[in-house]
């Protein structure tokens, strides 16, 4: 990402100037909000801060590539860690730094691996005759040969399987349990989520059993879990946190509306003084994968209350303010548009 060529207008250079306390920066696609929070972050570097104790935090690693990039040629510093980088990347980099505890090297298993696993296991819940699953979702309810190929078998069919993952995932973003998981099921009369509590119980107890005897000290964890690992360990390590809280003066944050809510919870956690979220809840593309746009500006509001200043950008930057106008047909068509 370069820097603008064109003149930062008034809203953009009170952001920049902003200091000591929360900044929410809000603005429509197009009014320059990721350029403005890098320019913010370079005149902080010139006017004497730290590289190191400036965290950008973005969704994607090219994005955070491309922040980082920005800001080490404009502010022509020296860096020992990125500048930039996505929640994951940070939760990780938490769970590798020394503690107290005995170290155990963490490994992210990836969505193939999750996937292939959780297909193993409800094998085994069909091989088990486990009755927990609804009746229509279990071979013999269907007539089927219970000793015939698992092919076919409902449970087992890869959009089922993606499903059941994406499920565990979200609700371990949210800090759900599966007893709370079951008990909103049955309030909200979500036919599978009792079942699907009941499997993601099993799925944690045989995972747990699996690391504690594979003869090594590495934990072996998924992307949604690794945010809440990271809390947790801070949580411990009361130490580290003050250590992190202390290098980390400055904190932004890059399309906070794309952030899910187990990563609100690590940056309420790291919080400073000298914090700039950037937000645009309707921009926001990622609720497929946990993203929380209609809850951000609640979020803001109970974190930062009065401390913050709230700047909305309201120029656009990108040329033909008409072609903004255009009233699309559907939210898949917006989405598509804005990415």
């Amino acid at each position: 990402m370069t820097r603008p060529q064109y003149e930062f207008d008034l809203e953009q250079r009170a952001a920049i100037a902003h200091r000591d306390k929360p900044l929410i920066l809000q603005g429509a696609t197009g009014t320059g909000k990721t350029v403005t929070l890098i320019e913010a972050a370079i005149d902080r570097v010139k006017n004497g801060a730290n590289p190191d104790s400036i965290l950008i935090l973005a969704y994607g690693r090219e994005r955070a590539s491309e922040i980082r990039d920005a800001i080490v040629i404009a502010s022509q510093g020296t860096v020992k860690e990125p500048v930039a980088r996505t929640f994951h990347a940070l939760a990780f980099s938490i769970l590798s730094m020394s503690s107290g505890e005995a170290f155990r090297e963490t490994v992210l298993i990836s969505g193939a691996e999750q996937e292939s696993f959780i297909a193993t296991l409800l094998a085994g819940n069909i091989e088990d005759e486990v009755d927990w699953w609804p009746a229509e979702l279990r071979s013999q309810a269907n007539g089927s040969d219970h000793d015939s190929d698992l092919m076919g078998e409902p449970l087992l069919t890869q959009g089922f399987v993606r499903e059941l993952r994406d499920l565990m995932m979200r609700a371990t973003e949210r800090g759900l349990s599966p007893k709370d998981l079951a008990e909103m099921g049955q309030r909200l009369q979500e036919r599978y989520w009792p079942a699907a509590a009941k499997f993601w119980d099993s799925y944690l107890n045989i995972s747990a059993a699996s690391d504690s005897g594979a003869g090594d000290s590495k934990m072996r964890i998924d992307p949604a879990e690794l945010i809440n690992a990271a809390i947790a360990h801070l949580k411990r390590n009361p130490e580290l946190l003050a250590e992190l809280r202390q290098r980390f003066t400055t904190i932004m944050v890059d399309e906070f509306h794309e952030s899910d809510p187990a990563q609100r919870r690590l940056l309420e956690l790291l919080h400073c003084e000298d914090m700039v979220v950037v937000i645009d809840p309707e921009s926001a593309i990622g609720r497929f994968r946990g993203a929380d746009p209609d809850g951000v500006i609640a979020y803001c509001k109970s974190t930062f209350g009065d401390k913050a200043t709230n700047i909305t950008l309201l120029t656009n930057h990108r040329g033909d303010p008409a072609r903004f106008a255009i009233e699309l047909r559907s939210e898949n068509e917006e989405a598509q548009y804005i990415a």
